[in-house]
């Protein structure tokens, strides 16, 4: 014999094993709801309990303070021989009304039940707070440890509130800068590389109004467009391989770094333009004073250098090589047209130094220099 459910076909044995099934779930599910509302019941009775025990104990307090109140007359009656006997078990219990058992364990639980709500509602109070701390930081942008971090258009704000004199403050964004001596030290943010740089790179005169006189570390794959930097007057170092253009990643079309005549930039560290292969005139201030190994190591095409210090600035070894192999085939050699181009008037002291290994010539004869 079959019997149908909707589209299914069961057997007799078959229908008895469902019916089994439901009876049994609903018989497990009645049980389950009767341990339900008697754990409920538990639990609030013994919260009347504890609710009774704490009332019962303030009002004897309060008749223990009335009584010692009224009868301090007779103090002295008080503290006689029968103070000294023991306290009974029923006195006790008139503090604390449990009288078995039971009741204590009742009285025990729904004090640790009670507890654990307590402790759960200050854990959670405590949880949207710091969430809601979140929030607040995260709607103020990203806090720098290292002072790094420019306010930009889109709201981003450093720890300090930093900022850059610039008509341009979003152009700079992809820069550090660090506290130095003399003012800040500038340097590349890697968070915020932008690989698409074009143009000019003009490097800022001051950051939260105190001027820039470092520059290290944009060696990294950058600013490919750009095609010349222009310095500023308050640069006094150029830090190692600032400029190095690793496998001529970073900025492989500069072609010209000019720095103000009068500016303070007094040292150019060891390979800060290793590898800058399209790189063809570089402009120093009068103030250079040194010059190190390897700073145009491999700048196969550089034509012009102009110096506009009269005293010829130190040179580390050699300009064009780091560290220079017996077979010179390897080492890096200057463009046949290398040319460096001086103060007219110091052209021959020039000549007597380290410097008269190369191509010396007045400035006044660069046709590439506004005169």
């Amino acid at each position: 014999m079959l019997t149908t459910i909707g589209t299914i076909k069961l057997s007799k044995k078959e229908w008895k094993t469902v019916s089994n099934l439901f009876v049994a779930f609903f018989v497990l599910a009645f049980a389950g709801i009767k341990i339900v509302i008697q754990l409920f019941a538990f639990i609030i009775t013994g919260i009347i309990t504890v609710v009774k025990c704490l009332i019962n104990i303030i009002i004897n307090v309060v008749k223990w303070s009335v009584n010692t109140i009224t009868n301090s007359n007779n103090a002295k009656r008080a503290t006689s021989s029968k103070s000294n006997k023991p306290i009974s078990k029923k006195k006790v219990l008139h503090y604390f009304p449990l009288q078995d058992e039971k009741s204590i364990l009742i009285y025990i639980f729904s004090l640790v039940i009670i507890m654990a709500i307590i402790s759960s509602a200050v854990t959670t109070s405590n949880g949207d707070k710091f969430r809601n701390d979140d929030k607040i930081a995260i709607s103020n942008g990203e806090e720098s440890g290292d002072n790094d971090n420019i306010e930009t258009n889109n709201g981003e704000k450093n720890r300090d509130n930093d900022k850059l004199e610039s008509d341009d403050e979003d152009k700079y964004r992809q820069f550090g800068f660090d506290e130095v001596d003399g003012g800040y030290q500038m340097r590349e943010r890697y968070k915020f590389l932008n690989p698409n740089y074009k143009g000019e790179l003009v490097i800022p005169e001051t950051y939260n109004k105190k001027p820039i006189v470092e520059i290290r570390g944009l060696d990294s794959s950058f600013g490919r467009g750009i095609t010349k930097i222009v310095g500023s007057k308050n640069l006094v170092t150029i830090k190692h391989a600032t400029f190095a253009s690793r496998d001529q990643r970073a900025m492989p079309n500069l072609t010209e770094v000019i720095f103000p005549i009068d500016g303070s930039l007094k040292t150019i560290e060891s390979e800060a333009f290793y590898w800058q292969n399209s790189l063809k005139t570089v402009i120093l201030p009068s103030g250079i004073e040194f010059i190190g190994a390897g700073a145009f190591d491999r700048c196969y095409n550089l034509q012009n250098l102009v110096i506009y210090n009269h005293t010829p600035p130190t040179i580390e070894r050699n300009i064009f090589v780091y560290i220079e192999s017996s077979n010179d085939s390897v080492n890096t050699h200057p463009h046949p047209n290398f040319t460096v181009f001086v103060p007219d008037e110091a052209v021959e002291v020039y000549k007597q130094s380290e410097w008269g290994k190369y191509n010396i010539k007045p400035i006044s004869t660069a046709d590439f220099i506004e005169q």
